[in-house]
C-alpha cells in the first residue's frame, strides 16, 4: 500500500512540474506579447477600419470554440481518448496572435509542453473581407467578422485536419 501511494505521489509531482511549465511558457508569452504592443504600438492614420481593429493581441475564445465546433470535426475529436481531447484543447487554448500595424503578425502556442510560433505578413482585402497570412512556407486566408471584442476566421480552403472557423477575442489594452 505504501509503494502504491508513493508511485502516486511521483506522478503527481511530475505533473505538476509539467503544469509550472506550460504555465511559466504561457505567463512569459502573455509578457513578451504585451511587451511588444506597448513598445511598438502606433496607429496608421490611412488604415481601413478592419486594419485598425485587427491590430493588438488575440487569443482563441474557447468557449466559442467548443460550442461552436463543426460536427465533423467534433466527430474527429470524439475519436481520440480524454488526454488526447484534453492535450488538444489546452493547445487550442494557449493560441495567441499578434497583429502589428505594420502588417506583420506572430502566432504561438504551446503544445505538449513545447512553445511553437510562426511569424508572417497580414493583409486585410477591405472589399471582400479576406484576412491573408502569408507565413515563409504558406498562405492562410480567412472571411474576416469582428463583433465587438471579438472576430471570427472562417478558412477559405479547409484542410482535413483543421478545426474549421476559429473563434478569437481581444486581449489589447
Amino acid at each position: 500500500m505504501i509503494i502504491g501511494n508513493a508511485r502516486f505521489h511521483v506522478a503527481l509531482k511530475k505533473n505538476y512540474k509539467d503544469m509550472k511549465k506550460i504555465s511559466f511558457l504561457i505567463g512569459l508569452m502573455t509578457f513578451f506579447t504585451l511587451w511588444s504592443q506597448l513598445c511598438f504600438a502606433q496607429v496608421a492614420e490611412e488604415a481601413g477600419k478592419d486594419k485598425l481593429q485587427i491590430v493588438g493581441i488575440w487569443r482563441i475564445n474557447l468557449d466559442d470554440q467548443k460550442e461552436k465546433l463543426e460536427t465533423e470535426f467534433k466527430n474527429k475529436l470524439k475519436g481520440l481518448d480524454d488526454k488526447k481531447q484534453e492535450e488538444f484543447w489546452l493547445s487550442t487554448e494557449s493560441r495567441v496572435y499578434v497583429f502589428n500595424e505594420n502588417g506583420y503578425f506572430k502566432n504561438y502556442w504551446v503544445d505538449n509542453g513545447a512553445y511553437f510560433e510562426k511569424f508572417g505578413k497580414w493583409v486585410i482585402d477591405e472589399e471582400s473581407k479576406i484576412l491573408r497570412l502569408e507565413l515563409e512556407d504558406e498562405i492562410w486566408e480567412y472571411r474576416l467578422k469582428f463583433n465587438g471584442k471579438g472576430m471570427t476566421w472562417d478558412p477559405i480552403s479547409k484542410k482535413e485536419e483543421f478545426i474549421g472557423v476559429l473563434y478569437l477575442i481581444s486581449l489589447s489594452l
